[in-house]
C-alpha cells in the first residue's frame, strides 16, 4: 500500500544578517582525534597542546583530553559543524503542518548594506524564529551547482539592527511531495524550480524522513473519509457491489482511491490518493457474494471436476481477506441453481462434467 499526497508550497526568499554552523568535512581533525585515541600523535608540545585547547573549546575533548560524545561523533564521521556569521539570502518553507519550517537553499552574500522591502508591499515581515536552534538540510540543485549541506541556524538578525532582515519575495512555490510505503515509513520531498538570483534552478532529487507513527495517523484519516478499518487484518471493509466497484479490487483484494484531507492534521493536500489499499468484506454475506463471485469468474475459463470445484472453493475461503468470517464451503446445487439463471457458460463448465462422471457427485 502506498499513500501519496501533493500540494503547493509558497517559498519565502528573505535576506539577513546570521549566526549559522555548516557542517564540513575535517579530515585532519579526524586524523587527530583517531591519533589522540591510538597515542600516535607525532607532533610538537606546543602545537598538540594548541589544538587540544580549540577541541575543548568545540567541545570535541573535556578537560583531560578525553572525546566527549560529539569528539566520538566526529572521530566517526569526520563531519564538522563550522561556526560563521555574515549576510545570507534564505530560501525557506515557513510553519507548513508536515515540514514546518526548513531551510531549502542559502547563498552567502557581500557584507554591504541590506536590500530595502519589496515595493509597495504593506505584508507584515516574515517571522523566521522558526528556523533557528534546530537542524536542517538544504535541497540538492541539479547540474551540481549546489549539494545538499547540512545546517544549524544559531541566530537570524540583530537586537541592535532593526534592518538586519529584509524581506525579498514570497511569491515563488514548489510542490510537497508525501510517500507511504505501508505503515512502516514515510518520506517528503521537494519538487520544482528554486528562483536563485532570477535564474530558474531545477531541483533535484530528494527525500527526508517523514513522521513515524503512521498507523495512528492512518486510523484519522480513514475517520475523515469514513472509511472502515479492520486493524486485526489491516485491511478496509467493503461492500459487494459489482455495479459501484470495479471487478479488478475483487479479483486483487486492492483497491486505489483519493482521500479528503479538509481537515488533517497535516494541512490540505491537492491531491491525495492511496494506492492498492488491501481490502476484505464488511460482513458475512458481502464475504459469501464475493466468494461464489469469484468461483464463478473462475467457472467461466473452462470445465471442472467436483473435486477441482472443492479444491478452488477451500482455496478462496482460505483467503486472509476471507479468513475471520470461517465461511462454509459453497452449495453446489444451490450455485448450479443460480448459475442456471445467471451465467449459462459457468453452469455448463460445472455441470457437464459432474453429468458425465457421476462418481464426481
Amino acid at each position: 500500500m502506498k499513500i501519496i499526497m501533493q500540494r503547493r508550497l509558497c517559498i519565502t526568499v528573505v535576506q539577513c544578517i546570521a549566526k549559522i554552523e555548516v557542517e564540513e568535512q575535517r579530515k585532519d581533525i579526524q586524523d587527530f582525534l583517531n591519533g589522540l585515541q591510538q597515542g600516535s600523535n607525532q607532533i610538537p608540545e606546543l602545537v598538540y597542546n594548541r589544538i587540544c585547547e580549540y577541541l575543548q573549546k568545540r567541545k570535541l575533548l573535556d578537560t583531560d583530553n578525553q572525546l566527549t560524545p560529539e569528539g566520538q561523533e566526529v572521530l566517526k564521521t569526520g563531519n564538522l559543524f563550522q561556526p560563521e556569521e555574515g549576510k545570507y539570502r534564505f530560501w525557506c518553507v515557513l510553519d507548513d503542518p508536515l515540514v514546518q519550517s526548513q531551510l531549502l537553499h542559502f547563498r552567502r552574500e557581500k557584507p554591504e548594506k541590506m536590500n530595502t522591502p519589496r515595493n509597495g508591499s504593506s505584508s507584515p515581515m516574515p517571522e523566521l524564529k522558526s528556523l533557528c536552534e534546530q537542524e536542517h538540510w538544504t535541497i540538492p540543485l541539479q547540474e551540481q551547482e549546489q549539494e545538499a549541506r547540512h545546517i544549524r541556524v544559531q541566530q537570524i538578525g540583530h537586537p541592535e539592527s532593526p534592518m538586519a532582515i529584509a524581506d525579498i519575495d514570497r511569491a515563488s512555490s514548489v510542490t510537497l511531495n508525501w510517500q507511504w510505503d505501508d505503515l512502516e515509513n514515510s518520506t517528503y520531498s521537494f519538487e520544482g524550480m528554486l528562483v536563485i538570483y532570477g535564474k530558474n534552478k531545477s531541483i533535484a532529487q530528494n527525500a527526508y524522513p517523514g513522521p513515524i507513527d503512521l498507523a495512528a495517523i492512518w486510523i484519522r484519516l480513514l475517520e475523515q473519509n469514513q472509511i472502515a478499518w479492520n486493524a486485526t487484518y489491516h485491511r478496509a471493509m467493503i461492500n459487494f457491489n459489482k455495479e459501484v466497484t470495479p471487478a479488478e479490487v475483487y479479483r486483487n483484494f486492492l483497491q486505489s482511491q483519493s482521500l479528503h484531507t479538509d481537515s488533517f492534521e497535516y494541512g490540505s493536500f491537492d491531491n491525495a490518493e492511496v494506492q492498492e489499499m488491501p481490502v476484505m468484506p464488511n460482513d458475512e454475506e458481502a464475504a459469501k457474494a464475493w466468494r461464489d463471485w469469484l468461483l464463478t469468474e473462475w467457472l467461466e475459463r473452462d470445465y471442472v471436476t467436483s473435486q477441482q470445484f472443492q479444491e478452488k472453493n477451500l482455496e478462496i475461503n482460505s483467503h486472509h481477506a476471507f479468513k475471520m468470517f470461517d465461511l462454509q464451503m459453497s452449495n453446489i446445487d444451490q450455485l448450479c441453481s443460480h448459475l442456471c439463471s445467471f451465467n449459462k457458460q459457468a453452469f455448463w463448465h460445472l455441470v457437464a462434467p459432474i453429468d458425465l462422471k457421476p462418481k464426481y457427485h
